[in-house]
């Protein structure tokens, strides 16, 4: 399946079709989502989300999975780091690097019970 997919890829981007395939496939998301994205801003309207297209970009664009693998993988992180250090020492300084849309980072501040610095970078200035 890979092969196919880059064979494709190759074909749109020589033929300067790429970006209006990769346009065509974010419409698609943004409608076959629309009512479930609708429905989860009114439920949590406060949830920072990044723009549309950005979050289809870099991960899906289903704002519920958004937050819900963003929340998940943040919480196994913070096993690993307890493995590596003292979460209960307030101050402990966390970078993630590369965090595009702070799907993970965004919950770290949530999920860990003790005043730390947390930070997340990345080379996408949006």
């Amino acid at each position: 399946m890979s092969s196919i997919k880059n064979s494709l890829s190759g074909i749109l981007r020589k033929t300067g079709l790429l970006y209006a395939a990769d346009m065509g496939r974010f419409i698609f998301q943004k409608i076959n989502n629309y009512n479930r994205n609708k429905q989860f801003k009114k439920q949590d309207p406060s949830f920072a989300l990044p723009p549309d297209y950005f979050l289809y970009e870099t991960f899906t664009l289903d704002y519920h999975e958004y937050m819900y693998q963003g929340k998940c993988n943040a919480a196994e992180l913070i096993d690993v780091m307890k493995l590596l250090t003292d979460l209960s020492i307030p101050g402990i300084r966390i970078i993630d690097w590369g965090c595009g849309p702070e799907r993970v980072v965004l919950h770290l501040p949530e999920l860990l019970l003790h005043n730390h610095l947390i930070f997340g970078s990345d080379y996408n200035k949006e």
